[in-house]
């Protein structure tokens, strides 16, 4: 059967609820536009129709995700859900196509998500790019949390987000992403739950300095308790500061809540404050990997940050599918951090690195390490200093990510 493919509208949300909730709830429940807001927009989502009725939906939030220092517009898959008489019938297939398509018409340059099947997403050139870990570290911990060198942010005011706040809380979010691998900015429809638009708000707050600029970031969530003898254990959903110090603030402010919550979950990814001060304490909660796979070659690898002062140079012949015009041979050249892409087929003698657009991917957002890549067979033919080059031009902290979406 052929499906007709669309992009969602406000009369679909109901069947999208429907799927959404055969697909990924324990118990799901009725559809009540008020309690369930769906913040990704209709253009940005695809339903597919049989007979009429929507039995597929696939959507993408608008994203920054931020690789090197540079930042690449990407779409946030999520939802892809297919009614449950209808799977295996290539219709889940299709509706994402047609949303991964339109993402790159659209300008976005990389898609990310979170696979329930990664053997469906590898399918469609998806492959893994990062991953989000939880942790578990005793509230007591953090109480008088300071940084290495002791003091404290002079100046600093921590109160109760308010509406006014988004601006300053999206600005705040690339500073922190720059200096990072696989971290997300976010379009206004998301950023808006920082202000607790759209639930669930949690408890969030803001550390704003002398002259009202938005310093820091913390949101929290109440959880079920974990502990004896707490009543409640907490969620970082959000710790975000631009220094050490304000940092440190907002954490002991997640301590305050000892004892009537005596441990909280969290990102602790390595070198943040509790893992320096505190580490013994700290205990592994879960993992879950993101995959990612590159919409626009050329644009990812002139978007990416490339470390100061690295040179090399390297030439790939790829294959995508999906994407014909991402295929073909490239020549990638990096002169003192600056990329430049040429499509001009390699001369005589010169080595090609055949990749698959996963592997390109995988490689560019750090995830996979070239050497592992060359030892796996992923990168057949590549030479000992090709894997250099590439591991010079790809250096930087191991991916991570935050959100969940």
């Amino acid at each position: 059967m052929t499906p007709n493919l669309r992009s969602a509208g406000p009369d679909d949300l109901a069947a999208v609820a429907a799927l959404s909730g055969q697909a990924f709830s324990v118990s799901p429940s009725p559809f009540d536009p008020a309690s369930r807001p769906y913040l990704i927009a209709d253009e940005r989502r695809v339903v597919a129709e049989v007979d009429g009725r929507v039995v597929a939906h696939a959507g993408a939030w608008s994203f920054g995700q931020w690789f090197g220092g540079g930042r690449l517009a990407c779409a946030g898959v999520a939802g892809v859900a297919v009614a449950p008489e209808h799977r295996g019938s290539r219709i889940g297939s299709a509706a994402l196509t047609r949303l991964l398509q339109l993402a790159r018409e659209g300008g976005d340059v990389i898609a990310s998500l979170y696979p329930m099947n990664h053997h469906f997403y590898r399918a469609h050139g998806f492959e893994l790019s990062s991953v989000r870990r939880r942790d578990r570290i005793p509230t007591q911990a953090l109480r008088g949390l300071l940084p290495p060198g002791g003091g404290r942010a002079d100046g600093l005011t921590v109160r109760p987000v308010q509406p006014g706040d988004v601006d300053g809380i999206e600005q705040l979010m690339p500073r922190r992403a720059r200096g990072a691998n696989g971290l997300l900015d976010h379009d206004r429809r998301w950023a808006n739950r920082y202000a607790g638009q759209y639930p669930p708000a949690g408890y969030a707050w803001v550390a704003v300095d002398r002259d009202a600029e938005v310093r820091g970031y913390l949101q929290i969530e109440h959880t079920t308790a974990t502990q004896p003898e707490e009543s409640f254990s907490l969620s970082v959903e959000e710790l975000v500061a631009d220094d050490v110090a304000v940092q440190a603030r907002l954490w002991r402010l997640v301590g305050s809540d000892h004892p009537g919550a005596r441990s909280a979950q969290a990102h602790l990814p390595p070198g943040c404050l509790p893992r320096l001060m505190v580490e013994p304490v700290i205990t592994p909660v879960s993992g879950i990997t993101q995959m990612s796979r590159v919409l626009d070659v050329e644009k990812a690898l002139l978007c990416r940050g490339w470390p100061a002062g690295a040179s090399g140079e390297i030439s790939f012949e790829i294959t995508d599918p999906m994407f014909p015009d991402n295929a073909g041979p490239l020549i990638l050249a990096v002169a003192d951090g600056v990329p430049d892409v040429d499509r001009s087929p390699p001369g005589p003698g010169r080595t090609t690195l055949a990749t698959s657009i996963g592997t390109l991917t995988s490689l560019l957002t750090g995830y996979l390490d070239p050497a592992i890549a060359a030892s796996s067979g992923l990168l057949p033919g590549v030479t000992d200093a090709e894997v250099g080059t590439l591991r010079g031009l790809l250096a930087g902290p191991a991916p991570e990510t935050v959100e969940y979406f």
